[in-house]
């Protein structure tokens, strides 16, 4: 039977469960406050709010470069 894993979302500090499918480096969503995390680590189980892109990064939002191709 697999393990529980509980997660404290860090923008809410609401818990949920962790599906046991995701792995490091994986996103998720935060069941109360829709924000999205990543899994750093699972034993114990912690993760980060993923931080949206800025417009000065280069990229738009399908993460393609703004840059014009020649």
């Amino acid at each position: 039977m697999p393990k529980v894993r509980i997660i404290k979302c860090p923008e809410c500090s609401d818990e949920f469960e962790l599906e046991d499918y995701l792995e490091i480096g994986d996103t998720t969503f935060c069941v109360s406050c829709d924000v999205e995390l990543k899994i750093i680590r699972l034993d114990p189980p912690q993760v980060e709010v993923v931080q949206p892109l800025d417009e000065e990064s280069g990229l738009d939002e399908e993460g393609d470069s703004n840059a014009e191709e020649f």
